[in-house]
């Protein structure tokens, strides 16, 4: 078990506005991606309104992933799944004595609905079926980058401020479970527009987009709603909460060995920028903090779509603090990204790696150091002068010294040595 702590370097100052702009793009997408796929809009069935650290709770990447196995547990337990369970399951209902995600409300809640989707499933051509489509290529993106084994794995590579936030999307990929059940495509007002009764036999057969005002017209009644599910004791609850927990086990598992274990225990000897390891434990805390709580509310019975501790204080100040990290992660690694030769990015400095970012997986590093016996010297010959302006005889050719980086590609490591010692004339040893 090897590593070196590269200590904080001020390494940007040498990127331009432009790859600042594409930067921040590919650091904040994966981001954006996964909250704003995971966290609706609130439905207000009161007149008040939640206060900030009410709602912020909502944008942690535990609080998304909880809702997301929950939907999958009311969905696989519903005897007869609607349009208003739909809805009712997707929406964050804020009530007068706070956030309240129970079954019951699909009951409490029908006489502040105004809006029902069009089908009790996800419409191929809607916005949930684009953000889970963007959500999973992104964790594909991920898997393909950092799992060994894959064509694309980086291997022993270094985080920049367009990486931080790549290996979040792996909790994305939770989303596929509740994919077919998830909608935006419902309203709730926050004053009870009429006592409706709701008769959810013939709200199945409605083939059109459902409104307040269909509802009254059919005259559906609610209160069949409770006995439409099965007990969680049934076979399908519990495996649906068993593979939920499986999930999760394997994405703080991933994260562990991808971020921990796989650098900690190379071979060679792993550099630690402060991006990467502030990095490493903002992954290893959330996804141990995911797996722990998620584990505990799925073992107890719990059937909220909000997750049940979302007023607890502490739960605030896991929030919080997740929110303190990211912004730190982010400022250092724009503090340590540096742009290397192949115009890629990185947070290690040059005196460490300058082509490793560059490379493959079977790629070869062929080092010429000027104090060796073997490649006392290595340079460049032109034909035309240095400026471009100058001529030569036909033998002649101009000796240019070569102190950068050479990047290229070899079936055999010996042929580039016997070319560059040709070149230099030196003899093979």
């Amino acid at each position: 078990m090897t590593f070196l702590m590269q200590s904080l370097n001020h390494q940007s100052q040498n990127i331009s506005l432009d790859d600042w702009i594409t930067l921040l793009t590919l650091c904040l997408a994966p981001l954006l991606a996964h909250i704003f796929s995971g966290a609706p809009e609130p439905s207000y069935v009161c007149s008040t309104r939640p206060k900030w650290h009410d709602r912020i709770c909502f944008y942690n990447p535990t609080t998304i992933i909880w809702r997301y196995m929950a939907v999958v547990d009311r969905r696989i337990r519903a005897r007869v799944w609607t349009p208003l369970d739909m809805a009712a399951s997707n929406a964050l209902f804020w009530t007068t004595k706070g956030w309240d995600g129970s079954e019951q409300m699909i009951v409490d809640a029908s006489i502040y609905c105004t809006y029902l989707p069009e089908h009790p499933r996800l419409q191929i051509i809607s916005t949930e079926a684009l953000k889970t489509t963007i959500t999973t290529l992104q964790g594909l993106q991920f898997m393909y980058r950092y799992i060994p084994g894959t064509p694309g794995y980086l291997g022993d590579r270094y985080f920049a401020v367009d990486s931080i936030f790549t290996p979040l999307a792996c909790f994305g990929l939770i989303r596929l479970l509740a994919a077919a059940w998830l909608t935006g495509s419902f309203a709730y007002t926050p004053r009870p527009i009429a006592r409706v009764d709701l008769d959810l036999s013939q709200l199945m057969s409605l083939g059109k987009r459902c409104s307040f005002d269909s509802l009254q017209e059919n005259h559906y009644g609610v209160d069949d709603l409770k006995p439409r599910y099965y007990e969680l004791s049934c076979r399908r609850s519990r495996s649906i909460r068993v593979l939920n927990i499986v999930l999760l086990t394997s994405c703080w598992f991933t994260n562990v060995v991808c971020f921990i274990l796989i650098p900690t225990f190379s071979a060679n000897p792993h550099i630690y920028t402060v991006t990467d390891f502030l990095t490493s434990v903002f992954y290893f805390i959330m996804s141990t903090m995911t797996f722990a709580v998620c584990t505990f509310y799925l073992s107890r019975g719990h059937t909220m779509t909000i997750i049940p501790c979302i007023s607890r204080p502490w739960y605030k100040a896991y929030t919080i603090g997740l929110a303190v990290m990211l912004l730190v992660l982010v400022i250092v690694a724009c503090i340590e990204t540096r742009k290397v030769v192949c115009g890629k990015f990185t947070s290690v400095s040059a005196f460490y790696a300058n082509a490793d970012p560059c490379l493959a997986e079977a790629s070869t590093i062929i080092q010429l150091d000027a104090n060796s016996n073997t490649l006392s010297a290595f340079g460049i010959t032109l034909k035309t002068g240095k400026e471009g302006s100058a001529t030569l005889l036909d033998e002649g050719f101009w000796y240019v010294n070569f102190s950068g980086t050479c990047l290229g590609k070899a079936t055999n490591p010996a042929d580039v040595r016997e070319s560059i010692q040709e070149l230099a004339n030196i003899p093979s040893t």
